[in-house]
């Protein structure tokens, strides 16, 4: 199975989704939605957590940002996101500078602290939908951290909790953007 990137200078290509049930792409539709919403990402710095295939991630690179980190924790999935990296620069070398890491996304950010607090970035999360936890762990974290990111979160009423809870739990959201049972919860923090 394989996803294209939507937008911007490498519109149209093509990138393969790893071969497992820890991961699933994320909806044409709904991320279509959030990238029409913001268009250019000139400049920015974005972050990709549970990166999977790392389609978001390469969709603001495709837009513009600068910079894209990209952690994903899952072997094969991580060796999937390498290879679309590679193929990606072999088509596209004048690409924003991409970091792929093996990691799980709260060790990263206690790693990467400085960095993510100097270059405010745009700091998307895709989570198993189940493991609420790692919802939680990422609130925590910001929680108690002196800078404010745009922090946009992907969920599912199904599986995750539904939205008015996810408000509730975590605070009212900026902006949501739904397709089906999975949403897109955004907060300028």
């Amino acid at each position: 199975m394989s996803v294209n990137i939507l937008g911007g200078v490498a519109k149209g290509f093509s990138l393969e989704t790893p071969s497992s049930y820890l991961t699933r792409p994320t909806s044409v539709m709904l991320k279509r939605r959030l990238f029409d919403s913001i268009q250019d990402f000139s400049n920015q710095v974005f972050v990709d957590l549970c990166a999977g295939s790392g389609s978001i991630g390469f969709e603001a690179l495709s837009r513009g940002a600068d910079e894209v980190y990209l952690v994903e924790n899952a072997k094969n999935a991580y060796f999937c996101l390498k290879k679309n990296k590679k193929n990606l620069y072999n088509k596209y070398p004048d690409l924003g500078e991409t970091i792929c890491t093996k990691s799980e996304m709260i060790s990263w950010l206690k790693k990467n602290y400085s960095l993510v607090a100097e270059k405010s970035p745009t700091i998307f999360v895709d989570p198993p939908y189940e493991k609420r936890e790692l919802y939680e762990g990422i609130f925590n974290f910001f929680s108690n951290s002196s800078f404010p990111p745009k922090l946009i979160l992907e969920a599912c009423e199904q599986k995750t909790m539904k939205i008015d809870e996810f408000q509730k739990r975590f605070g009212e959201a900026d902006k949501i953007f739904q397709q089906g049972t999975t949403y897109f919860i955004i907060y300028d923090l």
